[in-house]
């Protein structure tokens, strides 16, 4: 039984009544003319707001167009597919409207994806282009051998007004991925009818207006997300994306409040990871509307939203599915009276009928369970290239009214006023944060797995009401592969959602007497070690925190964060409870050096800040005879896990330092030579004097190598540095960091507000590394006209914000606060690509990886002429694969070590020897 009160009833029959007052032609139209027409109605408002951007609707649409030009003049007519790689949303969501301009169909990958999974999806949707931009140019080139679009590079010579082509509401939009049964994800095929009406009736249904700041939080891969954009931007709204896995729930806080957000949207996950980071002293007073979907919302959840909200802040539950969109609303308000134990899926949206049906296809009486089915003439077109599973799950309506009933797999039940309650799942799917997950895919990866003969994957609810994974295992061989190692496999061709946190190994997998899985038989998991019980205070208090956070009924002070169960959810929850009750400032990253109660312990004792902590790692102590080899992972948004195989790899006597990414804070260096200088700072305390060896990947070499500068310059002996997929960068930025830097001179700027203002003619420049000397050549006469406008647009910002002290002094300080994310990752990346490398005495080994097509010409890489004395070493696999292959990295180990051991000795400085040893 459920009681509302009367508001709510009264705001859900509005809702429904506005739904029903739908004008035809608000649906028989393209989305990109719904957009046009905002764009007519506001062009000045904002549309959209990043981390990085802020785009007002005249300017998105213009940048839109501008895609959907260069869209047409390289593909043609036709609705082709065309797949979007980036990492900045306003990148993104341009290239959508562009595609849909074009009347193109867009497909979303993911870079956090594994790229086996992207190349997948590709093959499988058969893309004719690939849009991206500078940032992921690179890794759109390697996927695959089809066209690349950069967006930056678009010619300014290319029109940004409307392109005007005539595009049905019939006609395909985009494919949208899901897990599949099979082992194989589904592609689902919307058209631009279907996006037009999400986006209406979810606007609709929260009443959105031009006034509104639509927090997106969903991962943009998802239908929700595309629900969440198109709601704000068909309505005439300000979308707000925000990049929770970079940012975290503190993060989001801030985001909350500085953005003024009104309506936000998220999984149940997210909401209640951001609820642990709040005091109560947060009431988010812009905030109207907070809606959660995606997977299970608990009354646990309306709880946290009475707690924790303001009172003129309303509460909903949403249910969709992928093929249909949302289709279920349910709106409360602070006092609501809930007597039912569960949140219902509410009410109906509009153009969504609920049928509950029998095995047999029939509907069940009104309060009895049936499976939910959903009549429409607004489903999915097909699942792309599946005509047995179209025609399986999308049915004609036998009454004939020419929609079609798609039955969801989920059971439900309807009250007499309607309301719809879901009981789970009919089969084996799930949803994790917000993503269906089909448990046979799971399974299916997994048994792939070296050391793997078996694997039955299952869902289980976690203390917070979460659902997660749990893999059962019978390994192929005694011992069988660890916990570490099953989720690093499969994080090679499965999203990170869909990787189990937790894996238990089984003998065999229980059978019941019909033969099949006796699910009730497997064992429930528990921690993989053996167990230590906590000696003191701190230690107490992070098995319990562990406990709560991993849903584990025990954790002892040896068990590992990572083979426990811990993800980069459940870590962003462990540091913000350990600030909140501690007030102790730890990054998530400290967990790669201490993922263990008791080292996690140790370090909260000792450091009280983050800035205390050291970036250099032990990771083996080795022999103290040999010379330790300090080595830079160069990820500067990822942990270097590849670190931790590497070394043992090149024996156990060899002692094995890595140096991680400097911890944010208001100090974060202004340049790779102060980078280098603090490294070294940690450097001398673990080795005070030389001689040294140095080595790095990517952008870590070229630190290494400044750091081997700096050292010689003292003194000191660097027997060797080892440069892994680096580079020599031409110096294409030197003109431009001399022109900003004399300005910023004479205007008296800081050396930090400078680096701010390079920002956005930096991302002008980058792709000039990409491009040979007579593209360059063009691309700067065609680009001419808008690299003259952004230097004066970027001169004008350095001239406005030195008028007074007291702006500079804000600047400052709104620098200082931003320091985190994908700010810092930006920040670096401007550094090192500005770098520019000076002759070095010494000599160098670059390993250079044998896939990588544009650099077989050089195995140097260009450091011949920048080095005394090079070697050259070849290692299987591209850039990214010659680290992340542990079969690559065995190769790698084995050259690294016979490169070590030719050089520990005697340092020939004399000698300049060409090719190094054969490979």
């Amino acid at each position: 039984m459920l009681t509302t009160s009367s508001s709510v009833r009264t705001e859900v029959r509005d809702s429904n009544t506005r739904y029903a007052g739908f004008d035809k032609r608000e649906i028989e139209q393209a989305v990109c003319a719904r957009f046009e027409e905002q764009v007519r109605k506001y062009p000045e408002r904002p549309a959209l707001r990043t981390h990085r951007t802020a785009l007002t609707y005249r300017e998105l649409n213009q940048a839109a167009n501008r895609i959907a030009r260069e869209i047409v003049q390289r593909c043609g007519k036709g609705s082709q597919h065309i797949a979007i790689l980036a990492s900045d949303d306003a990148h993104t969501i341009a290239a959508i409207i562009g595609i849909l301009k074009a009347g193109k169909v867009f497909v979303l990958l993911d870079r956090d994806h594994p790229q086996t999974r992207n190349l997948q999806l590709l093959n499988h949707v058969d893309a004719t282009l690939i849009i991206t931009d500078v940032e992921n140019s690179e890794i759109a080139s390697h996927l695959s051998e089809r066209e690349v679009l950069v967006i930056e590079t678009i010619p300014a010579t290319i029109s940004d007004e409307n392109i005007g082509l005539a595009i049905s509401a019939d006609a395909p939009a985009c494919i949208v991925y899901t897990s599949g049964s099979t082992g194989e994800p589904k592609g689902v095929l919307q058209s631009q009818r279907n996006l037009l009406v999400w986006g209406l009736v979810y606007g609709h249904g929260v009443r959105l207006s031009a006034s509104d700041r639509v927090c997106m939080v969903s991962a943009r891969t998802s239908s929700q997300s595309l629900v969440i954009t198109l709601s704000a931007l068909l309505n005439g709204a300000a979308a707000c994306p925000f990049q929770f896995r970079k940012e975290g729930p503190k993060g989001l806080s801030a985001w909350l409040h500085d953005e003024r957000i009104t309506i936000y949207h998220s999984s149940p996950s997210i909401f209640r990871a951001l609820v642990q980071s709040l005091s109560r002293e947060e009431p988010f007073r812009d905030l109207r509307i907070l809606r959660l979907g995606g997977e299970t919302v608990s009354l646990h959840d309306f709880e946290l939203f009475e707690r924790y909200f303001s009172a003129t802040c309303s509460f909903v539950a949403s249910f969709g599915a992928t093929e249909v969109g949302p289709f279920r609303e349910f709106f409360a308000n602070h006092g609501t009276a809930i007597d039912e134990k569960m949140i219902p899926a509410g009410y109906p949206t509009w153009g969504k009928d609920v049928l509950l049906l029998d095995d047999e296809g029939r509907e069940v009486e009104t309060g009895r369970v049936g499976e939910i089915a959903i009549r429409s003439h607004y489903l999915a077109a097909s699942y792309w290239r599946r005509p047995d599973l179209t025609r399986a799950a999308f049915i004609p309506d036998p009454a004939g009214s020419g929609a079609r009933i798609y039955r969801t797999g989920d059971l439900g039940r309807l009250t007499d006023d309607g309301c719809l309650y879901c009981l789970g799942r009919k089969d084996r799917q799930v949803k994790i944060r917000g993503n269906r997950v089909e448990l046979a895919e799971v399974e299916d990866a997994l048994r792939k797995v070296d050391g793997v003969r078996d694997a039955v994957v299952i869902a289980r609810q976690n203390n917070r009401d979460e659902t997660t994974l749990v893999g059962y295992v019978v390994p192929a061989t005694i011992p069988g592969p660890s916990t570490l190692a099953l989720r690093g496999a499969l994080g090679k061709l499965l999203p990170e959602h869909m990787v189990p946190p937790v894996f238990v190994a089984l003998d065999s997998i229980p059978v019941n007497s019909h033969g099949k899985v006796d699910y009730q038989a497997l064992p429930e998991p528990t921690a993989g070690s053996v167990y230590c019980p906590p000696r003191n205070a701190e230690e107490e208090f992070l098995c319990r925190l562990w406990q709560e956070i991993l849903s584990i009924e025990r954790v002892g002070i040896n068990d590992d964060f990572v083979e426990i169960g811990g993800d980069s959810l459940s870590a962003a929850c462990l540091m913000t409870e350990i600030e909140l009750r501690l007030g102790r400032r730890v990054p998530i990253s400290t967990l790669l050096n201490t993922r263990t109660v008791e080292e996690l312990a140790r370090v909260i004792v000792l450091h009280s800040d983050t800035q205390s902590f050291s970036p250099l790692e032990r990771l083996q102590p080795g022999d103290e005879s040999k010379t330790p080899f300090f080595f830079l992972h160069g990820q500067f948004s990822g942990w270097g896990l590849y670190c931790r195989t590497l070394a043992p790899l090149l024996g156990h006597d060899q002692p094995f330092y890595v140096l991680h990414p400097l911890p944010p804070g208001d100090d974060l260096p202004l340049s790779v030579e102060s980078m280098a200088e603090r490294y070294l700072h940690f450097l001398r305390e673990a080795q005070p004097h030389g001689p040294y060896l140095l080595g790095g990947h990517c952008n870590g070499g070229l630190i290494a190598l400044e750091m081997a500068q700096q050292l010689r310059a003292q003194g000191e002996q660097v027997r060797l540095a080892v440069l892994v997929e680096t580079a020599a960068l031409e110096p294409g930025l030197r003109p431009l960091r001399r022109i900003l830097h004399l300005a910023a001179r004479g205007l008296n700027l800081s050396q930090r507000r400078e680096l701010e203002c390079s920002y956005g003619l930096y991302r002008q420049f980058m792709v000039l590394e990409e491009l040979s000397r007579w593209q360059k050549i063009r691309l700067l006469f065609r680009n001419f006209g808008r690299v003259r406008r952004v230097v004066q647009s970027s001169i004008r910002r350095l001239w406005h914000r030195s008028d007074d002290g007291s702006s500079e002094q804000a600047a400052e300080n709104d620098l200082g606060r931003g320091w985190t994310g994908e700010r810092i990752r930006l920040h670096y990346l401007y550094l090192i690509k500005g770098y520019l490398p000076r002759l070095y005495p010494g000599r160098i080994a670059v390993f250079h990886a044998s896939d990588e097509k544009r650099r077989t010409h050089d195995p140097a890489l260009g450091w011949r002429d920048l080095a005394l004395a090079v070697d050259t070493y070849a290692i299987p696999g591209d850039h990214h694969s010659c680290i992340s292959l542990v079969e690559n990295i065995r190769i790698f180990a084995e050259r690294l070590r016979s490169c070590l051991d030719e050089h520990c000795d005697v340092f020939p400085e004399a000698t300049h020897r060409e090719g190094g040893s054969p490979c």
